[in-house]
């Protein structure tokens, strides 16, 4: 058998090895002193927004100083929310807050540095001292107004009729936790974006459908994320068409939803565009 060929493989292998370090000593991203400025600089008009946190909602939205704002809507019976970005240099801080009548009702701040944690650490943590919880790439922060979510969720149960959520939800808490909450983010529809998945709230009602859920739906008719109530009333419908039953007051909620003139984010394919829910259901 002729060695050859493997010793010249294992010489080249050797070679390569020995290269490594250098090679990628030479790739590796150089430290920038004014990206690390820049978050910093971020890190002190966060906290000072933040702290003590304003209840003037809008208030609050412009000391964060936003450098882009990708949702600015109403959420209807009072509510509002928004997200946007903070741009920092090695990351971006995104906040989610929803408001009740300008009130501050939550907020919610993000800030991820990925793999450059370590680089910005611990002078991100001089500006915030134990104010931010510490996450394993950067840090959070998070505020809720209990009063201003349950005035909120009064709201809406006014407007759409009263259906509480049943305390024990077991394997389901998921499920209706994202289509309930306010905050929660996300498309109505099936197959979109360039991926064609689901999204999380057709993912969620799902879980609950083919459960057979039907009470736990019927209680997301009055939740007061837009989305959310607008895939219950679906389901709903769809279960009727099936030869379930829906009550009178499930079809009050229902046609209350119809007719109401607040945007739903949709998503089909890779088409996402704002409809009325009297459009979709």
């Amino acid at each position: 058998m002729n060695d050859r060929p493997r010793a010249i493989l294992l010489f080249y292998f050797l070679m390569l090895a020995l290269a490594s370090p250098s090679v990628f000593a030479q790739a590796k991203e150089p430290f920038h002193p004014d990206w690390l400025a820049r978050d910093v600089q971020v890190a002190e008009i966060l906290k000072k927004a933040l702290v003590p946190t304003k209840d003037n909602a809008k208030e609050l939205v412009s000391a964060l100083q936003a450098s882009q704002v990708d949702e600015d809507r109403e959420i209807g019976f009072g509510g509002h929310r928004w997200y946007l970005a903070t741009y920092g240099g090695y990351a971006s801080c995104w906040s989610n807050i929803v408001s009740f009548n300008n009130r501050l009702a939550l907020v919610d701040v993000q800030c991820p540095f990925k793999e450059n944690w370590p680089l910005v650490k611990k002078q991100i943590l001089q500006v915030w001292g134990g104010l931010a919880k510490v996450t394993s790439d950067g840090i959070a922060y998070r505020y809720s107004n209990p009063q201003a979510l349950a005035d909120l969720k009064k709201s809406v149960e006014a407007g759409l009729g009263n259906k509480p959520v049943p305390g024990n939800l077991g394997a389901y808490r998921e499920s209706v936790d994202t289509l309930n909450a306010p905050q929660e983010k996300f498309d109505f529809g099936e197959r979109c974006y360039f991926a064609a998945e689901s999204p999380k709230g057709r993912s969620a009602i799902t879980t609950l459908v083919e459960a057979k859920q039907w009470d736990l739906i019927r209680a997301l008719l009055s939740s007061p994320n837009p989305e959310g109530r607008v895939y219950a009333a679906e389901a709903l419908l769809n279960y009727s068409k099936g030869g379930g039953n829906l009550t009178k007051e499930d079809k009050a909620s229902i046609e209350a939803i119809r007719s109401l003139k607040i945007p739903i984010n949709t998503c089909g394919g890779c088409i996402v565009s704002e409809r009325l829910s009297g459009e979709l259901l």
